[in-house]
């Protein structure tokens, strides 16, 4: 599914970042006990490169959150060259689904950038020694392609992974198809994968460096992709400090469905020009709407949106679900039945043409399951098969969602969801539908 591109209808179009007396950067015992989420660092000595700047310094940074809202940032983490004060180098093994060992030596600087390996087993983590809380965080890096791999990250991490003391906020490259997938834990939970692909940023992440951040507060976390902000999140908010941490690795075949298959012996490195933070108050409104990076059609081929209603001709739901219409929204449910689902017919009114299809959905869904959009063509037309989108995040909000249809639609008959799990128990409710 083609994830969110902008927050949900209830939630205002403004920001303000909490201070530094909320969760301001703390050293690695603040807020009690941390349990090291990566294993052993290893401190190569070198000489120091990051810049703790104060409020009143600073250069603009084009296609930066900083620069739109006018955010001072606080601390300047330039890579020049390796910084043993603040920075620290991982050693050591994950196990599954990590396909390799994090080395020291797979870390190196050069001109002016970070850059992080993954070769012959061996794969990359750099992260801070000290731990920061709510404000702007933003990094500008270029993601390496690769199936089976996670191509480059952007997080903040504490505690013992899937426990009550886990907190983490995740921007990461996917390299299977150069996708930016956006995540977070609260107190252990997850399940808050949003992926982005190119279709819809509107270039491909494994190309050129970008800048790529989010804007932690008590109550929610938003994120920004050059400066604009592509999705924000209120429920199960992180809570705790954690470690500024940048990474790469490959695999195994459990996370094959995630990451796609990975080959070894190829070498592959990701790249990090700098990293941004701030705990600064910020008051000014944001834009007051986000861009689309769905590209627009031209003039010779632009169609106009085409409500549901207009190409309905029957709904239906499957393995048990139940489905009803009332006053133009869809709710359906299901209690412990195998990929249950529901759709819309679209018949006599082929989706040839169409760029995207927008709804809004709200609900819930059962632990581990996931709610998948498709678009259902002929079954005898091999050459215009089922396709199915990424996995739509679900909450007790609307939220706006857009899929890119790509080119393979001419023959698409109808729109369906479907909740893909061995026992799918689920809430949904959706409306709003509408071809573009």
């Amino acid at each position: 599914m083609k994830l969110n591109l902008t927050p949900p209808r209830k939630i205002t179009r403004s920001l303000v970042l909490a201070g530094a007396t909320a969760l301001a950067s703390c050293s690695s015992t603040c807020g009690g006990q941390k349990t090291n989420p990566s294993g052993p660092a290893t401190t190569i000595p070198s000489a120091s490169a990051s810049t703790i700047i104060s409020p009143a310094v600073g250069p603009a940074i084009a296609n930066s959150l900083f620069t739109t809202l006018g955010i001072v940032p606080v601390e300047v983490h330039e890579f020049d060259r390796e910084d043993q004060g603040q920075w620290e180098r991982r050693g050591g093994a994950n196990g599954d689904p990590f396909n390799c060992v994090f080395k020291p030596d797979q870390i190196s600087f050069s001109n002016g950038l970070l850059k992080l390996s993954l070769m012959n087993g061996e794969c990359a983590e750099y992260r801070t020694i000290k731990t920061y809380g709510f404000g702007y965080y933003e990094v500008r890096m270029k993601p390496v392609s690769g199936s089976g791999l996670m191509a480059g990250s952007f997080f903040t991490y504490t505690g013992t992974y899937g426990q009550p003391n886990h907190h983490e906020i995740d921007i990461e490259a996917l390299g299977k198809n150069c996708s930016i997938q956006l995540n977070h834990y609260g107190q252990g939970r997850g399940s808050h994968e949003l992926v982005i692909d190119q279709g819809r940023l509107g270039f491909d992440p494994c190309a050129d460096f970008h800048n790529y951040g989010f804007a932690w507060r008590p109550d929610s976390i938003t994120y920004f992709i050059d400066g604009v902000e592509v999705h924000r999140v209120t429920a199960e908010i992180p809570s705790q400090p954690g470690q500024i941490m940048t990474n790469i690795w490959a695999g195994t075949k459990t996370v094959n469905g995630w990451l796609g298959a990975y080959t070894p012996g190829r070498s592959y490195a990701t790249q990090y020009d700098w990293v941004r933070y701030s705990p600064q108050a910020v008051t000014t409104p944001l834009p007051l709407a986000p861009r689309s990076p769905i590209p627009a059609a031209s003039s010779a081929t632009a169609t106009t949106a085409l409500p549901i209603k207009t190409i309905q001709q029957n709904n239906y739901a499957y393995n048990s679900g139940v489905l009803r219409e009332e006053n133009g929204v869809y709710y359906f449910s299901a209690s412990g039945s195998r990929d249950p689902g529901f759709g819309i017919i679209a018949g006599n009114a082929p989706l040839a043409g169409r760029k995207t299809v927008r709804f809004e959905v709200r609900g819930s869904v059962g632990s581990g399951a996931r709610l998948i959009a498709q678009i259902y063509s002929d079954k005898n037309d091999p050459s215009h098969p089922t396709i199915s989108f990424d996995p739509v995040s679900v909450s007790a909000d609307w939220t706006e969602v857009v899929i890119y249809l790509g080119s393979n639609v001419e023959k698409a008959q109808k729109l369906q969801w479907q909740i893909n799990s061995e026992r799918g128990s689920c809430q949904i409710e959706i409306r709003n539908i509408r071809f573009e």
